[in-house]
């Protein structure tokens, strides 16, 4: 559930065309942020608690690793596509400071639908990795 209130907030971030665009970007930092709130601390105690009590330190450390590494996957997927939509609204590649508000509003507009499908892609990896995963570690007990 909190994943979808992530996704609803950053697809909502994309319908800003209406004079009433910063209601719908406030409401959608507040989703963005309640899907994160409900998310962060269930998935850090159910990966403690799922572990052997003489691991939990790995899981935790691990656990904070793919946090990290997500996070800088994140900003560069990001960044990528921010800079591929500019080239393609602009024409010129690398100009950021010199492309106009639109053209930027226009990138972010239409790289964000496509960093949420490829956070859904990598919901719906985990989710069956871990279907997966919980066969594989009742059968090796």
């Amino acid at each position: 559930m909190a994943a979808r209130l992530c996704g609803i907030g950053m697809l909502w971030l994309t319908f800003g065309l209406s004079p009433w665009h910063h209601w719908f970007d406030t409401l959608s930092f507040l989703l963005i942020g309640a899907g994160l709130g409900l998310f962060v601390a269930p998935n850090s105690t159910a990966t403690l608690a799922a572990a052997p009590a003489g691991l939990a330190g790995a899981a935790g450390s691990l656990r904070n690793l793919m946090r990290v590494l997500g996070t800088s996957l994140g900003v560069a997927a990001g960044a990528t596509a921010l800079a591929w939509r500019l080239r393609v609204e602009t024409g010129s590649a690398g100009d950021w400071l010199g492309a106009d508000g639109a053209s930027l509003l226009a990138a972010v507009r239409t790289a964000l639908p496509i960093l949420a499908a490829m956070a859904m892609l990598a919901a719906f990896a985990a989710r069956r990795a871990a279907a997966g995963g919980g066969e594989g570690a009742k059968k090796g007990r």
